[in-house]
Parts: structure tokens; C-alpha cells; sequence
């Protein structure tokens, strides 16, 4: 039997797009307040007695909203 017509098989519903993991994020997350020299040896002091705080803790325990 001759075959003279192949109908096209659909393999993928939607295209593949390949991404690059190391991308630059384009909108952060969330907004993060730009801290001065005075701000950040008091956010390390406070770092290293904390241990196991969050960041949203160690900003509130700063002052920070």
C-alpha cells in the first residue's frame, strides 16, 4: 500500500520555551527599603544575635515597616 498523504501529528499543545535560570528578576518580590551604613551594622548586630529570626523580624525589630 502506497501512502500518499501524511497527516501532520500534533506532539506538543503549547511550544517549548527554554529559559535562562540565571535571569535578571524584573520586579522584585517585594519592596526593600534602601538602608544606610548606620542601618546596616545595626541589621548585622542584630543578625548575629538573632540566629534563626526572619528578615521581616530583624525589620521590625529595626523599625522598619
Amino acid at each position: 500500500m502506497l501512502i500518499t498523504y501524511a497527516k501532520p501529528i500534533l506532539v506538543v499543545n503549547k511550544p517549548l520555551v527554554l529559559m535562562n535560570n540565571a535571569r535578571v528578576i524584573e520586579k522584585p518580590l517585594r519592596k526593600v527599603p534602601k538602608l544606610s551604613n548606620e542601618e546596616i551594622a545595626v541589621f548585622s548586630q542584630i543578625e548575629r544575635k538573632a540566629g534563626a529570626m526572619t528578615i521581616d523580624d530583624l525589620m521590625k525589630a529595626m523599625g522598619i515597616k
